[in-house]
């Protein structure tokens, strides 16, 4: 039996989606690596690059203007990684870099994250700063256990 979150179709990784047809002025598509709706309460948006990989200035509006537009909590968090293909990059151990998210009646800011903070420690301290921590338990996938 499959694990929730993990590949259904590796092959399909290989297919391009190509949106180069998609431009409306300087608009055009972009991707989401990661989304995370914890019940409607709280939403978390990632990216994973390569470490060193750009940004781009039109992907990093379309997540502040995405966050900035639900009315209950969100934060996107850019990580990376240091994984070489083949090898497959494990999400939960990738590093968040920065983040996007506003303070309980703040504004909207770009945060520089610790040094070395896993994107799931990053989601679930995240979570325990909007008290979601005990409603939603990180469960570790049944590959991990003995």
């Amino acid at each position: 039996m499959r694990e929730r979150g993990q590949i259904r179709n590796a092959a399909m990784r290989e297919q391009i989606n190509d949106f180069a047809s998609m431009r409306w002025n300087k608009i055009t598509p972009t991707d989401i690596d990661g989304a995370i709706d914890f019940g409607g309460k709280f939403f978390v948006f990632f990216d994973i690059k390569s470490d060193g990989a750009p940004f781009s200035r039109g992907q990093e509006l379309f997540f502040e203007n995405l966050c900035r537009a639900l009315r209950v909590p969100s934060v996107f968090a850019l990580a990376v990684h240091g994984v070489t293909p083949p090898d497959e990059v494990i999400g939960g151990d990738c590093v968040v870099r920065r983040y996007y998210w506003r303070e309980r009646g703040g504004v909207w800011t770009w945060v520089v994250a610790p040094e070395g903070v896993s994107l799931l420690r990053f989601v679930n301290e995240f979570l325990r700063v909007y008290g979601l921590r005990e409603k939603y338990q990180w469960e570790p996938p049944n590959v991990w256990q003995g």
